[in-house]
């Protein structure tokens, strides 16, 4: 078995890694495994390392690759078998060789668990009026809102229920998934910051993220997260 702590950089090193599992081709499919352990720490340092580099070409590349795999692992699609061939292949000649069935967090419905269902509309009202009513917040924070432990766990017990048994690992996920799904975004505390290598973790910043509305007479800026469609991957109700 291979286990990583936090996020990967790209597919690509994640393909590597996954060459470790069952090299010698000896194993019974599923005795071994890959399993990684996401974190919202991680996500930030990975954004900061994309951050750092001065060629904004470079700089792009990275945080492309970054968000793309981190969607790959927490928010998937279809198998991961196939989103990993689907990457390498050809595109004009790639075959879709079907799911692996029950080999993957996805094709087993495990994926649905990474936060357990949660209320939609309380992590709205939770978003909007109590963590960011001032506008942004500190990235290195913004777990311990949601945990709220302060206020013994009242906002967390308010997303998810009181009687669900809600672990760090879900709350990580979930924030990873606002992240890849564009709801909340990363910034920097000053622009002029980019391509330096002295940012560090408390230079960044969340906030919501907006997007433009375009309706038969006009257009208008509203919040990512009241667009439907941004929530259509998540285990989530109402």
């Amino acid at each position: 078995k291979c286990f990583r702590y936090g996020l990967i950089p790209s597919v690509v090193m994640m393909s590597q890694e996954l060459g470790r599992v069952n090299r010698l081709h000896l194993a019974i499919p599923g005795a071994h495994g890959y399993y990684v352990y996401a974190n919202v720490s991680s996500f930030i340092a990975l954004w900061i390392r994309a951050k750092r580099q001065p060629l904004e070409l470079v700089r792009r590349r990275h945080e492309k690759q970054l968000m793309s795999n981190t969607i790959r692992l927490v928010l998937p699609t279809e198998c991961y078998h196939t989103s990993i061939e689907r990457e390498f292949e050809n595109p004009s000649t790639f075959v879709d060789r079907g799911a692996c069935g029950n080999l993957c967090s996805f094709c087993t419905d495990g994926s649905k668990e990474f936060t357990k269902e949660f209320s939609k509309t309380k992590l709205k009202a939770a978003l909007m009026s109590n963590i960011f009513d001032r506008g942004s917040v500190p990235a290195k924070k913004f777990v311990g809102f949601i945990t709220d432990k302060p206020n013994q766990n009242k906002l967390r017990k308010q997303i998810w229920g009181d009687k669900v048994t809600v672990t760090a690992g879900n709350i990580h996920a979930l924030v990873l998934q606002l992240f890849v799904s564009g709801i909340i975004e990363l910034f920097l505390q000053h622009d002029d910051m980019v391509g330096k290598d002295n940012i560090e973790a408390k230079h960044v910043m969340i906030r919501l993220a907006k997007r433009t509305v375009d309706d038969s007479n006009t257009s208008f800026e509203d919040f990512k997260l009241n667009d439907d469609g941004a929530w259509s991957l998540f285990n989530c109700r109402d």
